[in-house]
């Protein structure tokens, strides 16, 4: 009695456990791809910091003065960034001080 509900329950089960294997790796590779994701963007993050400082630098050691935007280091020291992810607060205090400068991620959710 108990060996036939036994192949009955195996019977209706067994074809379900690809599919069930299926979708727990689908959920598993969502998962360690979205967290993939927002590591590639903070090592993005850290490289813009660095190339910022840069080109900072090297513009005042070559032109004696400290850039005056964005924009000129964009032009003259070849910095590039991705637009769409981040946004770049540059201040410039006086002429004779180090400009200072905040990265902010973009908020993509409205997308």
């Amino acid at each position: 009695m108990f060996g036939t509900r036994q192949n009955k329950l195996g019977k209706y089960v067994i074809p379900f456990i690809p599919l069930i294997l299926f979708i727990g790796l689908l959920f598993y590779f969502c998962i360690f791809s979205n967290s993939l994701t927002s590591k590639n963007i903070n090592e993005e993050q850290d490289i813009l910091t660095q190339s910022l400082d840069k080109g900072i630098t090297t513009c005042y050691v070559v032109e004696g003065f400290y850039p005056p935007n964005i924009e000129y280091l964009e032009k003259n020291y070849a910095l590039k960034y991705d637009k769409d992810v981040f946004v770049i607060n540059y201040t410039v205090i006086a002429d004779n001080l180090r400009p200072t400068y905040v990265i902010l991620k973009k908020d993509n959710t409205n997308k």
